[in-house]
């Protein structure tokens, strides 16, 4: 052992002896319990985040290196400041009876620092699409029935397909944004999605006007018209006649958020285009982040 690897031993052997013997101070106990009961709040101004940040770096600093993997996990485990709300599978069953197949996850969001938020977010997505699978079934039901009464052979009946599940599009500190979908083999009209775009810092669902501003129905028109523009031939003759996209837009909840900030609007089939163009998605504009 060299010279400067005996100092540095010795150093580490006397940091270890101070990290042993250091009490744990009560404030930091009932500060990590604190944490813990609390989860995620809402964000600090700038200027005090900064400072927080600054002294969880320096106790960072003290113990990183001697911390143990026990200890490394528990840490794990705690909240930390600024982290994330997350969107994750709530809830997710498969059923099968004679006439359906039904496959389901639903959302659900959390870590938010609002919990009236978060409960009324999930209470209305498992509301909402509980009672679109318990209608799809029904709709199986009669479908079957019918299949029967017009000669149709039970054995060679393939039960209808209903799955629901879920796409999170993007999630930052100010908002999160996610599609819930439904689908039905029975036929694509009973397809349906669901657009969640929540504002975290007041709880509330935002609007193409919350995001892009009073002009965003002529914002929104302007750039989808140029897109169009770009399709070919044959593409645009997909394309209804006389669509008054301004107006449609006006009414428009269907959007999402990506990562950047940029606003993409979602025309389902038949809205603007032949069922042949499938559902269309546009970017319209870029929401400002802070």
């Amino acid at each position: 052992m060299t010279e400067k690897q005996d100092r540095f031993s010795r150093a580490m052997e006397h940091c270890r002896r101070e990290y042993r013997d250091t009490p744990i101070p009560p404030e930091l106990e009932q500060g990590v319990e604190d944490a813990i009961q609390a989860g995620c709040r809402p964000r600090l101004p700038r200027r005090g985040l900064k400072r927080a940040v600054a002294a969880a770096a320096g106790l960072c600093a003290c113990f990183v290196v001697l911390t143990s993997p026990a200890v490394a996990a528990a840490v794990d485990d705690v909240p930390v400041l600024g982290q994330l709300c997350r969107i994750l599978t709530g809830q997710a069953y498969e059923s099968r009876e004679e006439t359906s197949y039904v496959q389901v996850q639903l959302p659900e969001i959390e870590n938010t620092g609002d919990s009236s938020l978060e409960q009324r977010v999930n209470l209305e997505i498992s509301a909402v699409l509980n009672r679109e699978v318990e209608e799809s079934k029904e709709r199986a039901r009669e479908y079957y029935q019918a299949y029967l009464d017009t000669g149709g052979d039970p054995d060679t009946f393939q039960p209808i397909q209903i799955k629901v599940d879920y796409q999170v599009k993007s999630v930052t500190d100010q908002w999160a944004s996610f599609v819930v979908t439904k689908t039905e083999s029975l036929a694509s009209a009973y397809f349906r999605q669901y657009f969640y775009n929540l504002d975290l810092e007041t709880g509330q669902s935002l609007t193409l006007r919350d995001v892009l501003g009073p002009n965003w129905a002529a914002q929104g028109a302007a750039a989808v018209e140029e897109q169009l523009e770009q399709w070919d031939e044959e593409q645009k003759a997909l394309l209804f006649d006389n669509v008054d996209l301004e107006a449609l837009l006006e009414e428009k909840e269907d959007f999402y958020l990506q990562e950047d900030g940029t606003v993409v609007v979602v025309f389902d089939k038949y809205e603007i285009a032949a069922g042949a163009a499938g559902v269309l998605e546009f970017p319209i504009g870029t929401m400002p982040q802070a």
